[in-house]
């Protein structure tokens, strides 16, 4: 018998739905196909499933051997008793070069998802599961039926709620993932043993230097274990990020997807390679990395203070933390009493900018499963409309949505492009297709602790109509506050890296913060005094906002940025040090100000209104640009006008001196209250 011939084999098709709004299509496992003689002649001779059980020993290729499967159809939701996998992948459709054995019949698959189907095979067959099913969009979908994908897709949330398990494959091993996971698996176990999950973040430091009245035996295993961490730190002189960093830079974590897929579930294994590990240990095993990262802060634990160390491991360490906290932050609220809006959805994977989808309509339609208002909505999967409708359909359900606080926060992700005219949306809908810098607005942003206090009055009226030729156009009420007159250069670094800056990007962004103060140089009285002007520069910059001590929170500028503005500029200097030691202490001290800088200010430029007040603004800001408020909104905009009287939206704007409606107060002495106007924004 020579090897099966795939091209013997039949193509497969889909047997239709019979309401695939309420059945889902189920694979059942056969078992490998490891034997090479189930042909001759290019001819199947019998029941491929009862081939592939006759098993051929030292089969040095079966690892690209294809599986057996076969299809069956299932209610949704399933009926008592019926149990079955949803598998969680990076797609590849341009990869197609490993084959899987559905129903007798091929279909061409990709080599990641072949690796994935295995190793789904090898997971069940280690926990001794004999009976069970997988659900894998790509094969239990017909992608050629877009009445169906679009129905199955509506019901994404439920087929992964419905789930026993997600299976979440990141791929083969490859760049010492197999030793990342080792550590992942150990970690986790210290985590659980610990109890990590009953600690508060913010009790952290206390109770691994201090002891607590509460938990004491706790404690002590929590500082036992991170001890262990910080001497393997000591003995070799860092931490080996690189395998945890290359892990989480994988494919994988930039799906969309992936907020549905894991925050839905009843319970997620992460697998990669040969290893598995439960999502809640994964998530608990970087909170230990994130402790270690505290641990090297605190000068009790290693002695003298040794700050760059933990800006060292923060850097790298909080984007993975962040990575699994995103998951697991809309994973609690789904569950909890207060489940998040598409709006919320939106705004939170939009922070993480790496998140990303091969159509970028499941930009939308993967966050609709699992948002709270899907139904209130009514947007419908539809993969038949073009990107720009969807997204302006999309925008306008959520504006125009009734009794919705902070609505208007969404028009905070929307942000000119230099290429503005390329782009056929409506400048109020936000392009979930391209990267925003962090918004101004504290509004779906957990992570920000206070707000500005701009405008508490909200609209009174919200309008959505055409402009004839099928252009939405939207009715935004507001007055102008000011107008742009002065343009300074755009912050000089465009991504968030503030603990690793070479001296040559530290002198540009010093550069920077210099032009700004020579631009605050105005006839505002407010900037007449030196130490006004100077505090004022400081908050501009960052947008008034700073990153907590402890944690990844943010809140309103302390004295830790203006020590930090104070330090980076040189206003005060270091006495009594070598230059090697001065460069290290500003380094050291101007910390907390780089990270708000780094948060607030890429992508974005300074300014001068006519008023003579500085601000912060969108890159794409021009002279002349209007500032208005609008009534809903907690950050003024940046309005540029445009034919027939209707304006543009350029982006949301920091001006120091408005933020917390300073510039109210003269109308409240004078008692006169500008009239509003009605902005149109095409």
């Amino acid at each position: 018998m020579s090897r099966l011939s795939i091209s013997s084999i039949k193509p497969f098709s889909h047997t239709p739905l019979n309401d695939a709004s309420k059945e889902i299509r189920l694979l059942r496992p056969l078992s490998y196909l490891k034997n090479k003689d189930i042909a001759r002649s290019n001819t199947v001779r019998s029941r491929i499933g009862s081939l592939a059980r006759r098993h051929v020993r030292n089969d040095s290729d079966s690892e690209d051997l294809p599986t057996l499967w076969e299809l069956h159809h299932e209610k949704l939701p399933p009926e008592d008793g019926v149990s079955y996998y949803c598998l969680s992948y990076t797609w590849d459709a341009a990869d197609k070069t490993c084959t899987a054995i559905i129903d007798e019949c091929s279909i061409a698959i990709s080599k990641n998802l072949h690796e994935a189907l295995r190793q789904s095979q090898e997971y069940c067959k280690k926990l001794k599961i004999d009976q069970w099913a997988l659900w894998v969009d790509a094969l239990c979908i017909n992608q050629a039926n877009y009445v169906e994908k679009n129905a199955q897709v509506q019901q994404m949330g439920m087929i992964y709620q419905n789930a026993s398990l997600v299976l979440a494959w990141l791929g083969s091993h490859r760049e010492h993932s197999d030793w990342a996971m080792e550590r992942i698996e150990e970690l986790s176990r210290n985590a659980i043993e610990c109890e990590l999950w009953e600690i508060p973040i913010h009790r952290w430091p206390k109770i691994v230097l201090d002891g607590d009245k509460v938990g004491r035996e706790r404690a002590g295993k929590l500082g036992y274990h991170l001890r262990q961490l910080v001497v393997e730190y000591q003995t070799v002189g860092h931490f080996p990020l690189a395998p945890f960093i290359r892990l989480m830079g994988r494919a994988w974590w930039e799906r969309v997807w992936i907020l549905l897929e894991i925050a839905v579930s009843k319970a997620a294994v992460i697998m990669c390679g040969s290893h598995a590990v439960e999502w809640r240990g994964f998530q608990l095993a970087f909170q230990m990395l994130e402790l270690l990262a505290l641990c090297l802060k605190t000068e009790r634990l290693l002695g003298p203070a040794n700050r760059e160390d933990f800006a060292f491991l923060q850097s790298r360490i909080c984007p993975l933390v962040e990575a699994c906290n995103n998951i697991s932050r809309t994973k609690h609220a789904i569950t909890t009493s207060d489940p998040l809006t598409l709006k919320d959805l939106l705004i939170q994977s939009s922070i993480n900018s790496r998140m990303q989808t091969t159509d970028a309509k499941d930009r939308i339609f993967a966050l609709l499963g699992m948002a709270a208002d899907q139904y209130q909505l009514k947007i419908a999967v539809d993969y038949s409309k073009s990107v720009e409708t969807l997204y302006a359909e999309v925008a306008q359900a959520i504006i125009m949505k009734p009794y919705e606080k902070g609505r208007l926060n969404l028009l905070s992700y929307c942000m000119l492009q230099p290429k503005f005219e390329d782009s056929i949306l409506p400048s109020w809908v936000p392009d979930w297709r391209r990267p925003v810098p962090n918004p101004l607005s504290p509004v779906g942003d957990s992570r920000k602790k206070g707000k500005y206090f701009l405008d508490p009055v909200q609209p009174t009226n919200l309008v959505c109509m055409s402009d004839g030729n099928d252009n939405p156009i939207l009715l935004l009420e507001g007055h102008q506050i000011d107008t742009v007159r002065l343009l300074g250069d755009v912050y000089p670094l465009a991504e968030f890296q503030p603990a690793d800056l070479e001296p040559g990007q530290i002198a540009r962004v010093i550069e920077w913060l210099e032009q700004l103060m020579d631009m605050s140089h105005t006839r505002l009285e407010e900037y007449s005094s030196n130490v006004t002007r100077l505090d004022a520069v400081m908050r501009t910059a960052i947008a008034d906002w700073e990153f907590q001590e402890l944690g990844d929170n943010l809140q309103r500028a302390t004295d830790r940025s203006t020590e930090g503005f104070r330090i980076l500029t040189g206003i005060v200097e270091p006495q009594g040090r070598t230059p090697g030691e001065c460069q290290a202490w500003v380094i050291e001290k101007s910390l907390p100000y780089r990270l708000a800088l780094g948060w607030s200010a890429p992508r974005r430029r300074s300014f001068v209104t006519s008023k003579g007040h500085i601000g912060l603004g969108p890159e794409s800001l021009e002279p002349g640009d209007i500032v208005a408020e609008i009534a809903g909104s907690d950050v003024p905009f940046a309005l540029r006008q445009g034919e027939n009287n209707r304006y543009c939206i350029v982006g949301e704007v920091y001006v120091h001196g408005v933020m917390d409606g300073e510039h109210r107060h003269k109308y409240f002495e004078t008692w006169s209250w500008p009239k509003r106007e009605t902005f149109e924004i095409y």
